[in-house]
């Protein structure tokens, strides 16, 4: 299932900032330790985790993938994909039952 690019902003952001808050930056560079961070956890691929964190290309990991990530670095994949600024209940409610209905077979 495609989720248009709108819906999930900032993943690159947060993405970003929890790698300088967990020590993996370059500060020469004023950007993510890439490598290190890949032979620190194996199970990223250092040209994935390059898409993944440039502002300029608008790729993001997989689901999966983003729990993995939320994980060794210890913040909630929850926030990771959505940020601090949760949607209101009832409209996080109909954007998903929007998607649902847009989803079913006919």
């Amino acid at each position: 299932m495609a989720v248009p690019e709108e819906e999930f902003t900032g993943v690159t952001e947060r993405l970003r900032a929890a790698m300088q808050a967990r020590g993996f930056w370059n500060v020469e560079r004023d950007g993510p330790a890439i490598a290190r961070f890949c032979r620190t956890y194996p199970q990223f691929d250092a040209r994935y985790m390059a898409l993944w964190v440039n502002l300029r290309v608008k790729r993001r990991p997989s689901l999966r993938t983003l729990r993995q990530l939320a994980t060794v670095l210890e913040i909630s994949a929850t926030y990771l994909l959505l940020g601090p600024a949760i949607y209101a209940d009832e409209e996080w409610t109909r954007i998903l039952a929007q998607r649902r209905l847009s989803h079913r077979p006919h």
